[in-house]
This record gives structure tokens, sequence and C-alpha cells, in this order.
């Protein structure tokens, strides 16, 4: 029996993850789902808002008990695996909306010259377990940015990196499992392809790194027609992902991870 933690970093991404973990009320950022036993593990969800800096603090709480600020949340027992599971932007043409993608590895924007990579076993067993559904799976590697990549310009430029895919949470997750030698496995699903254009929700992201949802509003009600398109793709595209996690949540992807796994998935790549 393996225990496996989850990080989800919005709304949707979060309620799609506990629907599949039997949870019947919602599910608040900074709430705990579980443990709840699917298959042959148990899982703890963890919620959260999004942006890195509250997806480091997050790490740091629950996966190195070193953050005061976030006590209420520390889980306790040391996990298995870590599995963040949620959305993600595709930077290159050939990721269009509702791919699966899982991470290779991933690099950060603020410049620090490292990229983590993912636990290669555990992240090859999910892969193929979703392949094995009929539904395709790319290997990407993936980038964090305490921005919202709102428009093609600004999705090319970060595409010069080397990365496919972009997101604003899992380097700071990824991390800090590598200090602590724990497997992580990151499983998206891309919502907003190259092409697509997003309303600036940058303009509402407050000193946290998250949305404030008082000017997300502002900013929803000025571009109401981009607004609706990001919703709705956003739902299409974690509906797709639930097909596959319902799947991979209770299959043995997590089990009997090989001993050097533990280093394996805690080396660090530089950057190209």
């Amino acid at each position: 029996m393996s225990l496996v933690y989850i990080f989800t970093f919005s709304k949707v991404e979060t309620e799609q993850v506990a629907r599949l973990m039997g949870a019947t009320a919602a599910v608040k950022p900074g709430a705990r789902v579980g443990p709840v036993r699917l298959g042959a593990n148990d899982f703890l969800l963890f919620a959260s808002d999004m942006g890195p800096k509250i997806a480091r603090s997050l790490a740091d709480s629950v996966l190195n008990n070193s953050n005061p600020a976030h006590g209420a949340t520390v889980a306790g027992p040391r996990p298995d695996a870590v599995l963040i599971a949620g959305l993600c932007g595709g930077l290159t043409a050939n990721l269009q909306q509702n791919t699966i993608v899982t991470y290779r590895e991933c690099q950060s924007t603020d410049g620090n010259g490292t990229a983590y990579g993912c636990s290669p076993s555990l992240t090859g067993r999910i892969s193929r377990m979703v392949i094995s559904t009929g539904v395709s799976c790319e290997s990407v590697v993936g980038i964090t940015s305490p921005k919202i990549a709102t428009n093609k310009d600004l999705r090319l430029e970060l595409a010069r990196s080397g990365a496919q895919t972009v997101d604003m949470e899992s380097y700071e997750i990824l991390a800090v499992a590598h200090k602590m030698g724990i497997p992580v496995a990151i499983l998206r699903v891309v919502a907003d392809h190259l092409e697509m254009r997003l309303p600036d929700l940058n303009r509402a992201i407050n000193e946290a790194g998250s949305l404030d949802q008082g000017r997300a509003l502002r900013v929803a009600i000025g571009s109401p027609l981009l607004t609706a398109r990001l919703v709705a793709a956003n739902k299409r595209a974690m509906r797709h992902l639930g097909r596959a996690l319902e799947v991979v949540l209770p299959s043995d992807c997590f089990a009997d991870l090989p001993l050097t796994e533990r280093e394996v998935s805690s080396n660090n790549v530089p950057q190209g």
C-alpha cells in the first residue's frame, strides 16, 4: 500500500480530483481531503490557490514540515510519492487543447539555472497506464512562471527555454521534493494552446502571487468573451484529465518504486 500526496492549485482542478476521491462537499483552498483509499493506494489531497510562492510555502509545510504558517496542513507521514495534477498551457504548436502530458523535468523562470527531473519510473508507469486506455500522453519539459502566458508572444518567449508547457506551481513542489528525496510525477492537461488569447489576469495577481478574486472579477467583466472561453476550456480539459485519473489513481503505478528511484528523482538537470 502506497501513500500518495496529490497537489492541486485551482478550483476546477480541485473539484475534479476531490470528486474522484469521493468528496461530496466543496473543497476550499488550504483544505485537505483524505486519507482516502483507492485501489492499491492511500491518497491525501492538498488543495491550494495558484502561484509559485503559495506552492513553495505549501510544499515546505507538507513535505518538509518547516513552515509554521501552514501548520494546520502538515500531513504527518512521509509520502511514498507525490502527484501534481492539473492544467497547463501549451507553448508549441503540436500541443493542442486537451492533450494530456507528463513532465520529464521542470524549469523555472526565476533564473537560477536549475531544472529538476521527475521520477522516471513513476512517470513512465503513469504514461503507459494513460496510453493503455487509448488516450495519447505526451512527455514534455515544463516551466513554472509567476505570470500567466496570456498570448502567443509570451508563450513563444517561454518556449525559448526549451519548455513545451507552462504552469505556475510545479517547479516549487518539485524543488522541495528533490531535497526530501520523494519521487514526483506531474500529470497535467493542456487547457490553452499556443494561439489562444486569454484575459489579462496578470492584472489580478496579488503580492502573494495568486489571483485576487475582486480584481479577477473586474478583468472578467472587461473581457467577457475571452473569460468565457477560458472557463469553458479549463472545464473541458479537466474532464479529459479526470478520465485518465480514474484509471491512474487506483492502479499499482505508485507501488514498489525502485530503491534508487529516490536518488534518480532528486538529481537536478542543468537547463540547456
